[in-house]
């Protein structure tokens, strides 16, 4: 009798521990107060490592700001995200204007930020517009985390 006590106790406790791991994960996945209003906002998915990289710390000011716009733009684009669900690297439409826009900086300080992220190997261009009116087709890159670019 006593082992079925041991047995019935034991799966309690997996039980219980699974039920307290679950909590667990639900907390985690909740933004905080402090974080955003909006409790299902999405968010960028940014590691700790690239954040302590490098590469992505000799990034100006302009072009880590830009850069985390890009990301959030992109993965408002559908053909990005039906990309990236085939594990792929998505493309996505951006513009030196809207770069302008994003970072209330000039034409060419935007332009210039937008070059320095393609120079630096955080992105790729897929088409060539030359015009800042035009919208180009990017693609992110992991030139710059593997030290091919900068």
């Amino acid at each position: 009798m006593s082992a079925n006590c041991f047995f019935t106790n034991h799966i309690i406790g997996v039980v219980m521990a699974n039920n307290f791991k679950k909590k667990q994960k639900e907390e985690r996945k909740k933004f905080r107060s402090w974080e955003c209003e909006f409790q299902k906002d999405r968010y960028i998915r940014f590691p700790h490592s690239a954040l302590t990289h490098e590469n992505f710390k000799s990034l100006s000011v302009y072009a880590k700001t830009l850069y985390m716009y890009m990301k959030d733009w992109a993965y408002g684009c559908k053909g990005f995200i039906e990309k990236q669900e085939n594990n792929g690297n998505g493309e996505f439409e951006f513009s030196i204007r809207l770069a302008k826009s994003i970072l209330n900086c000039s034409l060419q300080k935007a332009s210039d930020t937008v070059h320095e992220l393609e120079q630096k190997g955080f992105i790729e261009r897929q088409n060539n517009s030359a015009r800042s009116y035009q919208t180009s087709i990017w693609q992110f890159s992991d030139k710059w985390y593997k030290g091919d670019m900068v």
